[in-house]
C-alpha cells in the first residue's frame, strides 16, 4: 500500500510539473504572439511601401511611354549631363590650364522620391484586429490542446486505476481460491489422518481380542493338560498303590 502511495503522489507530481511547463509554454507563446504581431505589422508595412513604390514606378513608366516626346528629350540631358562629367573628370594639359569651360550645366530635374508609406488608419485598425484575432485563435487552440491533453491524462488515469482496481480484485480472488483450496488440503488431510489414526486403532484392537482369545485358548489347553497330567498321575498312584497292596497280599499267602 506504501508503494503504490508513493506512486501515486510521484505521478501526481509529474502531472502538476507537466501542467505548470505547459502553462508557462501558453504563456511564452502568447507573448511570442505579441512580438510577431509586432514584427507582422512591421513587415506589412515594409511589404505595402515597396508595392506603392512598384505601383509609383510603375506608373511612371506608363507616363513616360505616354508622353514620348519628353522622356526622349529628359533622356538626352541625362545623356549630355553624363558626357559633361566624363570630360570634367579629365585633368587638361593644354596651356591656359584647368578645365575646359563648356559652359553651365543644363538643369536636372529632381528624381521623383516617393514618400513614404503611410497605411491608413481604418486598414491598421482592421490588421490589429485580424492579428488580435488570430493570436486569440491561436490561444484558443493552445487552451483547447491542454484540455485535450488533460482529458487524455484523466482518462489514462482512470483506465490505469480501473485497471488496478480489477488487478487487486483478481488477486484478491485468486488469493481467496488459493486460501480455500488449502483449507480443504489441510482438512482432507486431516481427515485422512483420523482415518489413519481410527484404522490403527481397529487394528491394534483386533489384535488385541485375537491375542486375548489365543491366549485364552492357551490357557485352557493348558489347564486341560495340567488336568490330563493329574488324572494321569493319580491314575498311575492308584495303580502302584493297587499293585503295591496286591504284592503285599500274595506274599502273605506265600508265607
Amino acid at each position: 500500500m506504501d508503494s503504490k502511495k508513493i506512486k501515486a503522489n510521484a505521478k501526481s507530481l509529474y502531472e502538476k510539473k507537466a501542467a505548470e511547463m505547459r502553462k508557462a509554454e501558453i504563456e511564452k507563446n502568447a507573448a511570442s504572439s505579441v512580438g510577431t504581431m509586432a514584427d507582422a505589422q512591421k513587415r506589412i508595412t515594409k511589404a505595402i511601401g515597396k508595392i506603392n513604390s512598384a505601383l509609383v514606378s510603375m506608373e511612371r513608366d506608363r507616363e513616360l511611354q505616354i508622353k514620348t516626346g519628353t522622356a526622349e528629350n529628359r533622356l538626352q540631358q541625362i545623356l549630355s549631363l553624363l558626357g559633361r562629367i566624363k570630360s570634367a573628370s579629365v585633368i587638361s594639359f593644354n596651356m591656359q590650364g584647368g578645365i575646359p569651360s563648356e559652359g553651365l550645366t543644363p538643369s536636372v530635374p529632381v528624381p521623383y522620391a516617393p514618400q513614404a508609406f503611410v497605411m491608413p488608419e481604418k486598414a491598421r485598425q482592421k490588421l490589429m484586429e485580424r492579428l488580435y484575432a488570430g493570436q486569440q485563435l491561436h490561444r484558443q487552440k493552445l487552451v483547447h490542446a491542454e484540455e485535450l491533453f488533460t482529458a487524455d491524462q484523466r482518462r489514462k488515469a482512470a483506465l490505469a486505476e480501473t485497471a488496478a482496481a480489477e488487478k487487486r480484485r483478481a488477486d484478491e480472488a485468486r488469493a481467496k481460491e488459493r486460501e480455500c483450496k488449502n483449507a480443504a488440503r489441510a482438512a482432507e488431510k486431516i481427515r485422512r489422518q483420523a482415518e489413519q489414526a481410527r484404522r490403527k486403532a481397529e487394528t491394534e484392537r483386533i489384535k488385541a481380542e485375537q491375542a486375548a482369545r489365543r491366549q485364552e485358548q492357551r490357557n485352557a489347553m493348558q489347564s486341560v493338560r495340567l488336568m490330563q497330567r493329574e488324572h494321569t498321575a493319580a491314575g498311575t498312584l492308584y495303580r502302584s498303590k493297587r499293585r503295591a497292596a496286591i504284592n503285599r497280599i500274595q506274599n502273605r499267602n506265600c508265607v
